[in-house]
């Protein structure tokens, strides 16, 4: 999948989490020194979607500052270290911040996107998705630079397991853990499936999707498709997922 195909894919039914999108695009706009934001939380909780539904907002509001991302859910090499900067140095030479050829040789190519970052005299967002998604000898993070210009803002997405612990001993990091979704931004999932999938769930199947989903945006969405394919009723269907 490509970049902008994922980007779309994650935002579809996406609601709510407001302050986390504030909290996005205030750091990318900030001047403060700490300029790595880690946007943390256990699996399912929604860190891909909000990230995307933050890149989608950020190039439709701030056009002109130029913002760059990689998913590691995009496929082929996308969870190495080599696929992580080609991917990268892809996007700075579309967007003219990288002014000369791409080099073949990875090695320099990572030197190249590592010059170019640390030269930068313009803003440059920089999003990375599922770092804990990353090929095993990627963890150790030596790839990743441990300071960047101030105007350089990285923002990384992360499950807190390896390379967590490593991650949260560069010095200019800023940390969110993000929280399960809120009853009210559960209950405006189910009304927007019912909306779109003509689909109607009476008050106690709601009550119990929220219940038994405790604020996990991957348990609904799972146990919606399948009632949506499968005409299964709730009650039958969260024990199923379960």
């Amino acid at each position: 999948q490509t970049l902008s195909e994922i980007i779309e894919i994650k935002q579809k039914g996406f609601v709510g989490r407001n302050p986390y999108l504030k909290l996005l695009e205030d750091f990318a706009l900030s001047q403060e020194e700490e300029n790595y934001l880690v946007i943390h939380a256990v699996a399912g909780t929604g860190k891909s979607a909000l990230l995307a539904q933050f890149i989608g907002q950020w190039r439709k509001n701030h056009p002109n500052i130029s913002l760059v991302a990689h998913y590691m859910s995009m496929g082929l090499d996308s969870r190495t270290i080599d696929g992580l900067m080609r991917s990268l140095a892809e996007q700075l030479k579309a967007m003219g911040i990288i002014e000369k050829d791409l080099d073949p040789d990875p090695s320099n190519l990572r030197s190249q996107v590592r010059q170019v970052l640390m030269n930068a005299m313009q803003r440059i967002v920089i999003c990375l998705d599922g770092l804990d998604e990353m090929d095993e000898n990627a963890k150790d993070l030596l790839w990743l630079p441990r300071i960047l210009p101030q105007q350089v803002r990285l923002i990384i997405t992360t499950r807190p397991v390896k390379p967590w612990e490593t991650l949260q001993s560069f010095p200019k990091i800023e940390k969110c853990e993000l929280p399960p979704l809120e009853k009210s931004e559960i209950f405006e999932i189910l009304t927007q499936y019912e909306r779109i999938h003509r689909l109607s769930l009476s008050m106690p199947d709601q009550e119990l999707l929220w219940n038994r989903s405790a604020g996990n945006p991957l348990y609904l969405k799972v146990a919606l498709d399948e009632i949506l394919t499968s005409g299964m009723a709730v009650e039958q269907l969260v024990e199923g997922v379960e």
